[in-house]
């Protein structure tokens, strides 16, 4: 009897003390499209389903309105959606409080409001939850090189769970550009019983479905000893409150490019391009985009000839090869095949002319189709970020569990340059935003014919048959006819180009 008083304390001490296990974890099944995982969550009393896409590039829950011009475009031309009926909710409550906001991955600017409901899923309930609603999108005007455009993507009529950082909270931002507001916990630090990291899983075999592990790891689904952490840095610390990570970002050391030649496919080549101290953000709305000097570098290497019009790199189909982007040491490899879209002409060899599939902003910036590949976990905790081999279902057997932890991430490994990562200030893109500034210097347009490796490939004069998905366009208005330029206009991104060229064709 006068024992267990003693086995009760130590017991306490030791579950206090333990830095290892944690009381539970949830894990949250959902479908890869287009890049972009999706789940269903349910929102309001009585509950109404939402469908939700989780996103690294914000830190929190975006309900956009049905009634939103956004949405009704998306509607008439992708189908119905889910959308959030505020009358039908009688625990939803708005706050009063707006604030404005440009979507990273849009350039649209969005204002919207604070306001406080009950969200259920994964068998966890969550009252007087805060989230962002909006319902008024307004649309980025764009000078392109076929006249004034206006487009809404379709992404920013949905809804997303955003799981950055919390200094990337819209409350957070808001109050560090000298407008007063409360921060408020979003949804890591919301979760009961567990710590704000989680670990994302993609499954190998399918591409279309995976896995999201709040709370833990899951040891089935890396393949052992391949787990590589990188420090997540701080790259704004403009304001003195801030003192955690602003983004989801890495230290870039460099950029090389393997190619193989299709001539000989003996003979390879390594080449390093960019050897720097740069900052990497993941944006699950974005785009794969490199910084100018980055990407003009590559197109170089791969022999590869700049189209003003089309708003990207123009190069050979056939070209397999990897680019390798060096982050704390941790080598991120990109297959070259996977950023290529087949434009449906050849040159002059009867070679499929190909377009670049990456964007161009101040920083890199990883997009979710780079992660597929990866077993991915993100430790807000210790600030760093874990790279895996993903392993395909039943591929690992032996004692695999789940393992909640608080610290360091379990079974992994410092990368060779974890310890020399510097923290970075100064991150001045726009996360997401891919664009070219006024005056850069690319290789000038050829009128007659573009040069792909010294070969003259024949104009185009027919519409592009390209097999490129339009789904981040919803909306698109030509207006003035403007002059041709040799260089992308600012906030122009390859796949706007593409589509405003295949209407200025109709």
């Amino acid at each position: 009897m006068l024992l267990y008083p003693w086995v009760l304390l130590v017991s306490l001490c030791l579950a206090n003390h333990s830095d290892e296990y944690l009381p539970g974890y949830y894990q949250q099944a959902f479908t890869v499209s287009d890049s972009l995982y999706s789940f269903n969550l349910y929102l309001g009393t009585p509950p109404q389903m939402l469908t939700v896409y989780l996103d690294f590039g914000s830190a929190d829950l975006f309900i956009s309105s049905g009634a939103n011009d956004c949405a009704k475009e998306v509607c008439s031309i992708y189908g119905n959606y889910p959308y959030f009926n505020t009358n039908d909710s009688d625990s939803f409550s708005f706050s009063g409080s707006f604030f404005t906001s440009s979507l990273s991955s849009d350039s649209l600017i969005v204002t919207a409001e604070w306001a406080t409901d009950i969200i259920n899923f994964m068998n966890v309930t969550l009252d007087n939850f805060t989230l962002a609603y909006h319902d008024n999108v307004v649309a980025e005007t764009i000078q392109g090189s076929y006249g004034t455009s206006s487009y809404i993507s379709w992404t920013s009529a949905m809804c997303y769970l955003g799981i950055g950082p919390k200094g990337l909270e819209e409350s957070v931002q808001w109050v560090y550009d000298g407008h007063p507001g409360p921060t408020y916990p979003n949804f890591l630090y919301s979760l009961p019983g567990v710590e704000p990291v989680y670990s994302i899983w993609v499954n190998p075999g399918t591409n279309t479905d995976g896995v999201v592990t709040f709370g833990a790891i899951d040891t089935a689904q890396f393949i052992p000893g391949t787990l590589v952490t990188v420090p997540i840095v701080n790259q704004q610390n403009i304001w003195s409150e801030v003192i955690e990570p602003v983004y989801l970002g890495v230290s870039v050391n460099s950029l090389t490019v393997n190619l193989m030649q299709p001539e000989n496919l003996t003979n390879w080549i390594n080449q390093t391009l960019v050897i720097t101290s740069d900052v990497a953000v993941f944006d699950s709305k974005a785009n794969f985009s490199l910084p100018q000097t980055y990407l003009e570098q590559l197109g170089t290497a791969l022999s590869a000839v700049w189209s003003g019009s089309k708003g990207m790199y123009l190069m050979r189909c056939d070209l397999e090869g990897e680019i390798v982007i060096a982050i704390s040491g941790f080598e991120f490899q990109i297959p070259l095949q996977e950023q290529l879209i087949p434009l449906g002409f050849s040159d002059t060899r009867g070679i499929g002319v190909c377009g670049l599939n990456i964007g161009v902003s101040k920083n890199v910036i990883f997009s979710n189709n780079l992660l597929q590949k990866y077993y991915v976990v993100v430790d807000y905790i210790a600030n760093e970020i874990a790279f895996g081999s993903a392993a395909k279902v039943g591929e690992v057997t032996s004692s695999t569990k789940i393992v909640t932890f608080s610290g360091s991430i379990p079974y992994a490994t410092p990368a060779i340059l974890y310890n020399a990562t510097q923290i970075v200030s100064g991150l001045e893109a726009t996360v997401g935003v891919s664009y070219i500034p006024t005056g850069l210097v690319l290789p000038a347009t050829v009128s007659s014919a573009y040069v792909l490796g010294g070969t003259p490939v024949p104009t185009v004069e027919t519409k592009l048959n390209a097999a490129v998905s339009t789904r981040s366009m919803a909306k698109v208005t030509e207006a003035s006819n403007a002059a041709g330029t040799t260089h992308a206009p600012r906030g122009q991104s390859f796949l706007y180009a593409l589509v405003t060229l295949l209407f200025s064709l109709l």
